[in-house]
């Protein structure tokens, strides 16, 4: 059975990738991972979240065109979901991409 052997990146003990005598005080590489991390989090929560809020605003205008309580809006916010997880799913498939290379 063949191993991968992955390539990482060395990082001294403060956090800081390189020389531990540099006097810069800026972020440190775990400041930065965190806030690419929160930024990613809010990308792929308004990705998700625009579709459901589309499909049930249409629902509703549906709802009150064709004199329904609910329908419409069920359908549009079940059909928003599966919208927005698909495109939560391809922008993953980018992101991973562009994180590891393309398998």
């Amino acid at each position: 059975m063949l191993t991968k052997t992955r390539k990482y990146k060395k990082m001294s003990d403060d956090g800081k990738q390189g020389n531990k005598d540099d006097k810069n005080e800026g972020p440190t590489n775990i400041e930065k991972q965190r806030v690419n991390g929160l930024g990613l989090v809010g990308q792929l929560m308004s990705v998700l979240a625009a579709p459901i809020v589309l499909f049930t605003l249409i629902g509703k205008y549906l709802d009150n065109l064709f004199e329904k309580r609910f329908l419409f809006i069920l359908l549009g916010g079940a059909f928003g979901i599966g919208i927005g997880m698909h495109f939560v799913y391809k922008r993953a498939q980018v992101i991973r991409e562009d994180l590891y290379g393309r398998k």
